[in-house]
């Protein structure tokens, strides 16, 4: 029987590290996830100044088409007050030739037809300017028009590349999400089988050490636990010392401590400082009492070493978990709107 209990609590053991080393795997992954989350944070701010950047050029571009949009209103206003002007042109100029065709304000014909001739020509010529002013206008006004085309095109296709790249941010976003999920249910799971693993293990220690004492006693050895027998001054490693005291004897003597490590196969150590391990082996121990208490002290220091160790990895998991409940999917905050 008791072979069988060193068998399944050597088992415990055994199953206690592979949770201890899931855990590991898991505290690894989760810090992988960590910065993963820090590089989508980063490109997602990223993507937000371009994003505004991208905002501010197309206010830019849209008061620059409106002002080009003012300038072609203005040039078809002055097209159109040319065009009237021509007009008024051509028909005082047809109204004055009627009404010097049918005068008598000249001496002779010759005279009269020479004056005829040279409002002919300075018609002409104005009419002439006027053409070319509105050719000059007409040309303005395709290059404006071009030159608006051109941007409305460029600033599509930027603002529609702008959204690929969005909408493939926001599913890796969702991705690294459904990773993280995961990643928190394995890390828990393993966390749980790592206590359960613990229950079962100091159960187990607890039950053959419960038995053993009595066992001592009823042989006439003076055996105590230690565990009993130690008051420990720090409340967060009180939960620690059945852990790593609850399979020690705390003997009379050394020859004591000798024959119930032999029988019982436990650890056994001597108010003087003597240690016999469970095989039998004599390790450690002072005579002097003060070397003794230092080495408790050096056992308990690391003992707390390694609780903040374990409480930090948990905290930084779940700090992680959070992280992840906490990101938000990104939607585009602009419209394309009609110019």
């Amino acid at each position: 029987m008791r072979r069988l209990k060193q068998s399944r609590l050597e088992d415990l053991e055994e199953r206690l590290n592979e949770a201890t080393a899931g855990v590991a795997r898991e505290e690894l992954l989760g810090k992988q996830l960590c910065e993963e989350i820090a590089a989508a944070d980063t490109t997602r701010q990223q993507l937000a100044a371009q994003l505004e950047v991208a905002e501010r050029d197309m206010e830019a571009k849209t008061k620059e088409l409106a002002e080009i949009l003012e300038v072609l209103r203005a040039l078809e206003e002055r097209e159109d007050e040319l065009q009237g002007r021509v007009d008024e042109l051509i028909s005082i100029e047809h109204s004055t030739m009627q009404r010097l065709i049918h005068s008598n304000a000249f001496t002779s014909t010759q005279d009269r037809n020479t004056w005829i001739e040279e409002e002919l020509e300075r018609l002409e010529s104005t009419l002439q300017e006027l053409q070319r002013q509105y050719e000059n206008l007409r040309l303005d006004i395709q290059n404006c028009t071009v030159e608006r085309d051109n941007c409305i095109s460029e600033h599509q296709a930027e603002l529609a590349t702008l959204w690929d790249f969005n909408r493939s941010m926001r599913t890796d976003l969702v991705k690294l999400q459904k990773e993280g999920y995961a990643a928190l249910d394995r890390c828990k799971h393993a966390k749980r089988l790592e206590e359960d693993c613990l229950k079962s293990l100091n159960r187990a220690r607890n039950e053959i050490i419960r038995v053993q004492p009595h066992m001592a006693a009823a042989m006439g050895m003076d055996v105590r636990r230690l565990v009993d027998q130690v008051v420990c001054t720090r409340a967060e490693l009180s939960p620690l010392l059945p852990y790593w005291l609850g399979d020690w004897l705390l003997c009379s003597s050394l020859e004591v401590a000798q024959e119930a490590s032999r029988l019982y196969k436990a650890n056994c150590v001597t108010a003087e400082g003597d240690i016999v391990r469970s095989r039998g082996v004599m390790v450690g121990g002072y005579r002097d009492p003060k070397k003794n208490e230092f080495k408790v002290y050096q056992e308990y220091t690391y003992a707390s070493d390694l609780l903040h160790s374990a409480e930090a990895s948990r905290d930084k998991a779940l700090n992680v978990g959070q992280r992840i409940l906490l990101i938000e999917p990104i939607h585009p905050p602009y419209a394309l709107s009609p110019i």
